[in-house]
């Protein structure tokens, strides 16, 4: 722990004179020292930003997440408040694929997928992620109610309509049956109410 305090207030000392490489030298040299490669990742992920590396940031955050899923809450905040551009979270968007395909059972971060399409609105992707989700954890429906919901808040009642007739065909016996039948029916209201001419036959 001592060494740990040393560390970084000698990375302190060095950022603040914008001496950002000798910062990650000092940073890698200790991990290197003391055999753990997972000490500093917010640190080293904050040079990263600063150098405008913003790949390396956030390969050096998902390699966190993937040892420290408990983590999530906190790699989403950091995400939240250093990714500024489309770019910036089109390139997540890119490494989450990646690691969801190479290991579809992994739910951490299909759990950070789902979290990056909602805040892009992206709702038509956010269903692959809610339904792998809601099978991991047998929720019958519970998880794309709930993405169905942000989905008609934001006025999206087409993919609404979409959440809600997956829970209704597979878990016609579940208890989130009827909260999906109720949803479909105010987001087909919202649906008709909100196209323009009136369809009469759809009311």
């Amino acid at each position: 722990k001592q060494s740990d305090i040393l560390t970084e207030k000698t990375v302190d000392f060095l950022v603040k004179r914008d001496l950002y490489d000798n910062a990650m030298n000092v940073l890698l040299a200790s991990r290197k020292a003391l055999k753990n490669n997972s000490l500093y990742t917010y640190l080293i992920a904050s040079l990263y930003y600063r150098q405008g590396k913003v790949e390396l940031a956030i390969d050096e955050i998902l390699a966190h997440l993937n040892n420290f899923p408990e983590e999530l809450e906190n790699v989403k905040n950091g995400f939240q408040n250093n990714l500024s551009t489309d770019k910036d979270f089109d390139l997540l968007e890119t490494k989450l694929y990646e690691r969801v395909q190479q290991d579809p059972n992994d739910i951490t971060f299909n759990e950070l997928l789902l979290w990056l399409n909602l805040q892009k609105k992206n709702f038509s992707k956010a269903f692959t992620q809610a339904k792998a989700i809601d099978k991991r954890y047998r929720s019958q429906g519970a998880k794309l109610i709930e993405v169905g919901k942000i989905a008609f808040d934001n006025r999206d009642f087409e993919s609404a309509l979409k959440f809600y007739e997956y829970v209704i065909k597979e878990f016609s016996d579940g208890v989130n049956y009827p909260i999906a039948r109720r949803e479909l029916i105010l987001s087909k209201e919202e649906l008709v109410k909100s196209t323009y001419p009136i369809d009469t036959l759809k009311i």
